[in-house]
This record gives structure tokens, sequence and C-alpha cells, in this order.
């Protein structure tokens, strides 16, 4: 055998007819020995035709990445999997779900809320005083007429419509007339304006008047703050409650602020605690618990957010009841450990007692008791026995 390609027969089939065309196929085969033209073996069990070397999820997505809109999309087949099948798990619980949805009690609260926003609608219009007018105009006019009772009421609908600079000192003259006394009638204010001016109204020179001007110009003072008179405005009672509601969350906002390191210090303080026990003769028996201040913390943010939305301003009485609530607070969340530290220390004192008085060695070896309490569990058997033994 030669050295080499053990395959090559090239040499052999040189002289054989057709040698040639065997010798140019095997240069084309490539190095993984697949002829050209051939595909490459499929794994057992696929189907002719499925493509191998092709990842079909790298095909999809672009949809993938579509259907999950502003979702992270997931990068691999596996993690689409998994998505795909906490979604179906979820979905399949939602269904479940709402199987067991009371469709009447929904569709009579819906229609309770519909009867509800009708009704609120009803009250805007009954306090809003625009809606029993045909006009602002006449809403002002009835205001007017309330605020001048003496006065007539069609003068002042006629006041609030004027325009005063085109009106001559006579169309005034007649106008307060009418305003004042409740003169309507025209030929009877000709001869009220004729008397008093001495002037002929069928002369087109008497508007001139120099004493119908002065006169006119201080009445039509008179109209203008008439006109002018401020009258109860209409109430956007929607913006009036979004404003209460702004107001409200700006008044929270500012109690949280300034009760945070008041409360902070003041529950920070509960960390040693001081119960006042009796001992069996019923003699005062004061017990000093440790509460870690990491678990203090809870009740400094539950304190504040209950001042600050129940609006109670800074203030010692407030400070006061806000301390006590979280002192009796924090004895009932920890009373199985203040117990049982407290009934460790008075076995402790009552193993101290039995040893001195039977003269029986201590459970604790006297060469070995401890110079300080560092390195034990705060209101533990242990802290309790080294408290009573460094006497």
């Amino acid at each position: 055998m030669q050295d080499g390609n053990v395959f090559d027969l090239s040499s052999q089939m040189a002289d054989i007819p057709g040698g040639h065309v065997l010798e140019s196929f095997n240069a084309q085969i490539p190095e993984n020995n697949t002829p050209p033209g051939i595909p490459p073996e499929t794994p057992p069990g696929t189907p002719p035709g499925t493509p191998t070397s092709v990842d079909w999820y790298e095909s999809a997505k672009p949809v993938v990445t579509e259907l999950f809109e502003n979702e992270e999309a997931p990068t691999t087949a596996d993690d689409f999997k998994t998505r795909l099948k906490a979604e179906r798990a979820e979905l399949r619980t939602l269904r479940e779900q709402g199987k067991t949805v009371n469709k009447e009690a929904i569709e009579a609260s819906q229609a309770r809320i519909a009867e509800l926003e009708a009704e609120r609608e009803e009250l805007l219009k009954d306090i809003n005083p625009l809606s029993h007018f045909s006009s602002e105009a006449a809403y002002r006019a009835e205001q007017l007429k309330m605020k001048f009772p003496d006065n007539n009421p069609q003068a002042i609908e006629q006041i609030i419509s004027a325009d005063f600079g085109k009106m001559t000192p006579i169309d005034i003259l007649r106008l307060n007339l009418v305003f004042e006394y409740g003169i309507t009638n025209q030929e009877e204010q000709n001869t009220w304006i004729e008397k008093k001016y001495q002037v002929d109204l069928t002369d087109e020179e008497a508007v001139n008047d120099v004493m119908m001007k002065t006169d006119s110009r201080d009445i039509l003072k008179g109209f203008k703050k008439i006109k002018e008179t401020e009258v109860p405005q209409m109430k956007d009672y929607n913006a009036i409650k979004e404003q209460r509601v702004t107001e409200s969350k700006q008044k929270v906002e500012g109690l949280k602020t300034a009760w945070s390191p008041i409360i902070e210090k003041a529950i920070t303080g509960l960390q040693k605690l001081t119960i006042p026990f009796k001992d069996a003769e019923g003699k005062p028996d004061n017990f000093e618990f440790i509460i870690p201040e990491e678990s203090l913390k809870p009740y400094i943010s539950q304190m504040v957010d209950r001042l600050s939305t129940t609006g109670r301003e800074l203030s010692e009485d407030n400070l006061k009841a806000a301390v006590n609530s979280v002192y009796e607070r924090v004895l009932l969340d920890n009373f199985y450990p203040i117990s049982r530290a407290y009934t460790n220390k008075k076995l402790a004192e009552l193993d101290e007692k039995w040893s001195s008085e039977t003269h029986n060695p201590r459970k604790i070896n006297q060469e070995q008791r401890p110079p300080s309490q560092e390195g034990l569990k705060p209101n533990s058997k242990e802290e309790a026995e080294a408290t009573i033994m460094r006497g």
C-alpha cells in the first residue's frame, strides 16, 4: 500500500476507459466527503426536506418581536417556549376565573354607576346658575335687578346691553328717566326734558345743550358702574374638585417631609424598651428588652403615612399619641420574644438562688465566667445569666 490517500485510485484507473471521469469526480469531493449536489445526511427520524442548518427561531424573530410589542422579546427558542407556556397557563387561569364571575352583579354595578353619573350631571346643572337662564346677559340682568330692587328692571337690561359710545345726551337722559322713575312713555320723557332744560326737542340744536351734556355725563358714570357691578359667577366644580385634590396631595407631602425626621428619631428611641413587670410579691420588676433598629423602620414609615394622610399637624400632643401608639404596637408584635426573654431571666435568677442556697456548683463554671456580654444574643438566657454572675 502506498503512502497518501488510500482511496486515491487515479494511477490505477488512468488506463481504464472512463477513468478520467472518476478522477475529476474525486477532485470535487469536499472535505466532509459529501459529493457536490448530494445533500448531507439528516438525523434519523427527520422528515425529508427538513433544513438542518437553519435555526427556525432566527427567521421567526422579526414576527415574534412585533407580537411582543413593547415587551422584551425572547432571545432563544427555549426562552420563547417557556414564555409561551407561562402565557397559556395564565390564560387558562383567567378563563377559569371568568367562569365564576357574576355577570349580573357586574351589569348591575355598571348600571348604578351610569345612574349616579346622570344624577351628578343634574346636580351640577342645579348648582350652575347659568343653567336657569337663556344667556349670560339674562343672568347678569337678573342679578343686577336683585342688587337694584328699587329701579326699573327693563332699564337695567338696557344698561347692560347698551353701547354708551353711540348714545346722545338725550338718549342717556331718557334711559335715566326709565331707570330712576319708571317713565317709559316717550311723550312724558320729552315733556320732562323740555321743561327741565328749557329746550325744544324738535330743534336739532337741542342736543347740544350744555346742561344736558353735563348732566348726561354724570348719569353715564353711574350707568357704567352698574354695568361693571360684579355678580356671582358660575363655579366649575370639576376644577374645584381637582384643585382640592391637588392641594390635599401637596399638604400630605408637606406633612410627610415635616414629620419624617421627628418620627424617625422618636421611634428609634424605642429600641430599648422598659417593660413594667411585677414579681411574685407584686413589686415592680422592670425588664429591659432590646428591639433591633432594622425592625423599627416599618413602624416609622407607617406612622408618617398615617399622620400625613389624616392631616395631623406638628404638635407635642400628636407626637406623644403617635409614639404611644407605636410603643403599644411594638409590644404586641414582640409579645412572645419579650415573654421568652423575661422568663429566661427569671429562670437564671432562680438557678442562681438555688445554687447559692444549696451550695451546689453553678451550671456555668465560675472560672469561665464571661467578662462581658459581648457576643451574646440580646434578651437570651445566657445574657441574663451573665448579667447575674457579674453581680
